[in-house]
């Protein structure tokens, strides 16, 4: 497996083919495609602890080159490239919608009201409880969030 035409072939499907819905995608070069999505998908999860809504734009950004590449690869088996259609408002509702609201933040263990991180190592969250201080060392305990409950 070459790895260099694996995100060659990524790039010209999202720079090249963005919104192509014509014409047709051997089976290697749409495997190809899914395997660099998911890498660069797994990437944007990681950095979204970072950058909050970095995973949800990442989606929103790859919808149409993804929607392009599924209908190309319908018509190279003989089916047609507008079911594609019905994907792509799913997964466009469902990406916006994270983006939005910011749930993609709130599954990372952030409090979108209070703007504190629920996911405290145990050991770490003992130690600085036991001094009097629910979300950090050095500060005075702030009022009970409702949403979050620290």
């Amino acid at each position: 497996m070459d790895f260099q035409a694996i995100f060659d072939n990524f790039r010209t499907t999202v720079t090249e083919h963005y919104f192509d819905m014509n014409g047709r995608v051997g089976r290697s070069q749409f495997w190809y495609f899914v395997l660099a999505y998911f890498v660069f998908a797994i990437l944007a999860s990681i950095l979204s602890t970072v950058f909050l809504p970095l995973a949800g734009l990442y989606g929103l950004a790859m919808l149409l080159p993804s929607a392009g590449m599924g209908a190309r690869r319908l018509q190279d088996i003989g089916r047609d490239g507008k079911l594609v259609w019905i994907f792509i408002v799913a997964a466009f509702v469902v990406q916006l919608s994270m983006v939005l609201t910011g749930f993609g933040a709130l599954t990372m263990g952030w409090c979108m009201e209070c703007h504190r991180g629920r996911s405290t190592p145990s050991n770490v969250l003992a130690g600085i409880e036991a001094k009097g201080y629910p979300h950090g060392e050095g500060q005075a305990a702030p009022q009970q969030c409702t949403t979050c409950h620290y």
